[in-house]
């Protein structure tokens, strides 16, 4: 069952890339990563990390993932993550000041996304689910995909330039 969510996944991965309309400076992987099938949106100046790997230890991402258990239930989860965003080293920020300003702003895009909750703590900055149709698992991980490019990428770009870090000395840049 997972193999063709992977399948379906790389299919989106493929086809977001190919796109004209998209951001060039939003890295998209997708792959197996613990016992999913997971799509995932990340750019490099939101984390330390190699972006060449799946897994992430800090900075800012948004995946789509389907378990055993959501393929099952025919249902596919996905939220954004702002993992030890305290340790990002252009910006000066923490992880609740960041989860609050970005709750705030996204509380306007929010009807768009299925079943979604940001009722969690700062490392969550929100999460939802949808119903998956195995005929057009790539187009509905699409279009999530551009919705999160174009309604939530610009937040969290705005929010992180008013944090950025000046020069040398660590202080914050003026937005």
């Amino acid at each position: 069952m997972l193999e063709h969510v992977l399948k379906s996944f790389a299919d989106a991965k493929a086809r977001y890339e190919r796109q004209a309309t998209r951001n060039p400076s939003m890295i998209c992987r997708a792959g197996a990563h613990m016992d999913c099938a997971v799509v995932k949106l990340q750019k490099t100046a939101w984390t330390n990390d190699d972006l060449t790997k799946m897994g992430n230890q800090t900075g800012i991402f948004f995946s789509i993932w389907v378990g055993e258990a959501g393929a099952i239930k025919g249902r596919a989860d996905y939220n954004i993550h702002a993992m030890s965003v305290r340790k990002l080293k252009s910006y000066r920020l923490t992880g609740n000041e960041f989860s609050d300003r970005f709750r705030e702003a996204f509380h306007k895009v929010r009807v768009a996304w299925p079943n979604v909750s940001t009722d969690y703590g700062c490392c969550t900055l929100m999460q939802g689910w949808y119903d998956i149709n195995h005929r057009s698992v790539a187009s509905d991980a699409m279009r999530l995909m551009n919705q999160f490019d174009q309604q939530v990428a610009p937040i969290i770009d705005r929010l992180l330039d008013q944090s950025r870090r000046a020069g040398k000395r660590g202080r914050r840049a003026v937005a």
